[in-house]
């Protein structure tokens, strides 16, 4: 284990010189209209040593020694590039989610970086989207307000991941001021078998809607979580019973089909 971490830090370290980080991305749709209106960002990494290592096992470690800056802002840059892409090949716009760590969040140079990407990039700021989860804005909340603000006024969106398995829910709705929060794949597991997360995901759904917040529900796996949460009016989906993570050239594809 000790032996595996190590190589883990030391392939993090050259994965980005070695061209070892790839991403793929998740379709969201309109849960009306079944149209594609986003997608998730998620990284892969392919090491020439361990070959692909999943991201819960890289990106802790990422984190713990301090990679996940360059990392982060590697796949800010590599996905937004891909937008315009897409924009540029005539594709509908879709608005493009990142996942962002507290550690970049602290960053005092986060939000020049996220303006230089996107003028780098000639990606729409009001395209972008990123999602943070309730946990990291339990340890960054204190010192990320004002990042917060200047990522807003950059015109930005953001987005509260794994909404509801965190402490403070409704204050973050407040504090984080978000465009969108996401139900966490927890209760949408138990849809629509368990009447206690179905209470929880149609509260979820109502209070963000009471607030102009729209509501992507995650982890949908199945055709009756799908029914349910449409009826529910929950405004997006997410999951494998959609589409799978893809490489940027299939969910070229699946733009043209949809």
């Amino acid at each position: 284990s000790s032996r595996r971490r190590l190589l883990i830090e030391t392939g993090l370290r050259l994965g980005l010189a070695r061209n070892e980080y790839s991403l793929r991305y998740q379709p969201i749709w309109n849960a009306k209209t079944h149209g594609i209106v986003g997608v998730e960002a998620l990284l892969r990494w392919n090491s020439a040593e361990l070959g692909p290592v999943e991201p819960d096992e890289f990106v802790p470690v990422a984190e713990e020694v301090g990679l996940i800056r360059p990392i982060g802002f590697w796949v800010l840059r590599e996905a937004c590039r891909q937008g315009t892409v897409w924009r540029d090949a005539g594709y509908a716009p879709i608005r493009m989610c990142v996942n962002v760590s507290p550690h970049q969040l602290l960053s005092k140079q986060f939000v020049e970086r996220v303006r230089s990407i996107l003028e780098e990039t000639g990606f729409e700021p009001a395209m972008l989207d990123l999602e943070l989860t309730e946990r990291g804005m339990l340890d960054a909340e204190s010192r990320a307000t004002a990042t917060l603000a200047d990522l807003e006024r950059l015109g930005v969106r953001i987005s509260i991941d794994d909404f509801g398995m965190g402490y403070s829910s409704l204050r973050y709705l407040k504090t984080v001021k978000a465009h969108t929060i996401k139900i966490d794949r927890y209760f949408v597991n138990e849809v629509p078998d368990d009447a206690y997360s179905i209470a929880v995901a149609e509260s979820i759904i109502s209070l963000a809607h009471s607030i102009g917040v729209r509501v992507v529900a995650e982890g949908v796996e199945t055709l009756a979580q799908c029914n349910l949460l449409q009826f529910l009016d929950c405004d997006e989906l997410q999951g494998f019973y959609l589409a799978r993570p893809l490489p940027a050239q299939e969910l070229a594809h699946l733009l043209e089909r949809v």
